[in-house]
């Protein structure tokens, strides 16, 4: 008996450590947003949770994701006000590794952010020095284009935990 009580805490430990990992990176997302001159930039990640009514239909509701779990859908808000500075600025935000990401943007890169593009013309290396079509998988960061006078109450992607 005291071995299958320690095998439950072990596993509930691992499970602990692991949702505080993963909330330990969706955190990090508001530090990791930034444009390409000073600009106040504001994020919020929101969970996705979906409740069946009493008639049968599904209601979608989103939540602060102050607790996540794996497979659930994150939505990452970033909130960007353009200053008075003129000509095209880009925005860019960090795909937490834990987060698998789902779509949104303007332009993706699958490589830290030192190529840039429409997911469909990136490749990425495989293991015996050839590449591949990327995947969404593969995406580690995302951008937004912004006009001059463009005041955007949020820039939106979205990702599920991994």
């Amino acid at each position: 008996m005291t071995n299958i009580f320690r095998s439950r805490v072990s596993g509930d430990i691992a499970g602990f450590l692991l949702r505080l990992a993963i909330l330990g990176a969706v955190a990090l997302v508001p530090a990791t947003a930034r444009a390409n001159s000073p600009q106040p930039v504001a994020s919020t990640v929101y969970v996705e949770r979906q409740a069946q009514e009493g008639d049968g239909s599904r209601r979608v509701r989103l939540e602060p994701a102050s607790q996540v779990r794996s497979g659930d859908s994150l939505l990452f808000r970033v909130d960007y006000r353009n200053g008075t500075a003129s000509g095209q600025k880009m925005l860019t935000s960090a795909v937490p590794d834990s987060v698998a990401f789902i779509g949104g943007g303007d332009l993706v890169s699958v490589d830290g952010g030192r190529n840039w593009g429409c997911l469909d013309d990136l490749t990425v290396p495989t293991a015996n020095g050839a590449t591949r079509r990327a995947v969404p998988d593969d995406v580690t960061h995302v951008r937004w284009v912004l006009t001059a006078r463009a005041n955007t109450p949020g820039l939106l992607f979205r990702g599920r935990v991994r």
